[in-house]
């Protein structure tokens, strides 16, 4: 089985897929690239799991007027997302940029360099701070 299907069988209980589909794209070149250990991919896959259940309870509660602002993990960690997008040098899609700060929080980590790679290889903007 490779990257992209793994997500697709995380995904395919929700009858949906992730709200960033560039997300599924970018993490499944990534793991394809060998970037990810088999621990950090499983680690990856459960929070797939955890962001569909997620988005689902949020399709569930969009009826309501109140913002829950720790309903989408996004949200508490929006500087983590920065952080992953200026290491990489490029616009990483939300979820992504979060699972792979996660996965690989040294800066100094050549890791980045690769990611960057293969941002710009899936034709993500640079980015510009």
């Amino acid at each position: 089985m490779n990257a992209l299907e793994d997500l697709k069988n995380v995904m395919e209980p929700y009858g949906r897929e992730l709200d960033e589909p560039d997300s599924i794209k970018l993490i499944a070149a990534v793991r394809e690239k060998g970037l990810f250990s088999e621990n950090q991919w499983s680690r990856v896959l459960s929070w797939l799991d955890s962001a569909m259940q997620s988005l689902c309870k949020k399709e569930k509660a969009a009826t309501s007027e109140v913002i829950n602002l720790d309903g989408d993990a996004r949200n508490a960690d929006w500087n983590k997302i920065g952080r992953a997008r200026r290491l990489s040098k490029h616009v990483l899609p939300s979820w992504a940029a979060l699972w792979l700060w996660w996965s690989e929080p040294d800066e100094d980590s050549s890791f980045w360099v690769h990611v960057g790679n293969i941002a710009a290889d899936s034709g993500l903007p640079i980015y510009k701070i």
